[in-house]
């Protein structure tokens, strides 16, 4: 007769059958449809988290989600691009989740990991949803969420200019960091405007539309930004437009109308 399994041996098999299923929704994650789904508001691995959370004791949930990183970790180096994405999605859906504890932690490896897929990837559908997810990373916040920003911040300035960065990819990733910080943590960014204003004409002349077309967006973000926030900096921004544009004596002429006429969301009215 088989001896009924000790608690250690019952927690262990927990976490490997947490792993299985964790295996299971990751996995899907990287199938075909999975960004659409997501967007449909699918949320399992989430609710699978939150559930062993609660299920399993405090270490066996500490090794779970331990094991949970290197999985993303591994699959953000991944070469095949659908598990970079499923791998975004699957940041995307924990980000925020209380149950899980150590924020701190977290969103270190959470931006660590994005920073990794900015940095690498060629695909630009993946770029735009690492994007989008950094901004649900950063509008989270959490005591981390200022040294996110300064890191995202200074990965991405360099990579505006076309003369000196040849990756058309990093290049277009580098506005859309910057948009998301500029929405996302206006407080934080508001001091990078200067240093955004000097090197976001790299990407309005980049040879590529989809670039200078983002770095559009990008533009509008942080000058909405700079009037919303009645920053110092306010005038010497726009002034720093004009004299780009060929035009600084139109600046102080100008001003007021280019004001009246922006929108709160950037937009002309």
């Amino acid at each position: 007769m088989l001896a009924a399994a000790g608690p250690a041996a019952q927690a262990g098999r927990g976490v490997r059958l947490g792993a299985d299923t964790l295996s299971r929704l990751l996995d899907d994650l990287c199938k075909p449809g999975a960004l659409e789904r997501r967007r449909e508001g699918e949320r399992q691995l989430c609710e699978y988290v939150e559930a062993e959370a609660r299920d399993l004791s405090a270490d066996a949930f500490s090794k779970f989600m331990t094991e949970a990183y290197a999985r993303l970790g591994a699959m953000v180096k991944s070469p095949d691009a659908y598990k970079r994405l499923g791998a975004v999605l699957a940041i995307d859906e924990l980000i925020g989740m209380r149950a899980i504890g150590d924020d701190a932690a977290r969103t270190a490896a959470f931006s660590s990991m994005l920073r990794r897929l900015f940095e690498d990837s060629q695909d630009l559908v993946l770029l735009e949803v690492g994007a989008t997810t950094l901004g649900h990373l950063v509008r989270s916040g959490g005591p981390m969420m200022a040294d996110v920003v300064e890191r995202q911040v200074r990965d991405a300035l360099p990579w505006l200019n076309p003369r000196l960065e040849p990756s058309e990819a990093r290049r277009y990733a580098a506005v859309l960091i910057l948009r998301e910080l500029a929405d996302c943590a206006p407080a934080v960014f508001n001091v990078h405007v200067k240093s955004f204003i000097d090197g976001v004409w790299g990407g309005l002349r980049d040879p590529k539309l989809h670039v200078r077309e983002a770095s559009v967006q990008a533009l509008t973000s942080v000058l909405v930004l700079v009037e919303k926030r009645e920053t110092r900096y306010r005038y010497g921004t726009i002034a720093d437009c004009y004299t780009e544009m060929g035009d600084f004596e139109a600046a102080a002429a100008n001003y007021d109308k280019y004001i009246r006429i922006m929108s709160t969301d950037g937009t002309p009215v």
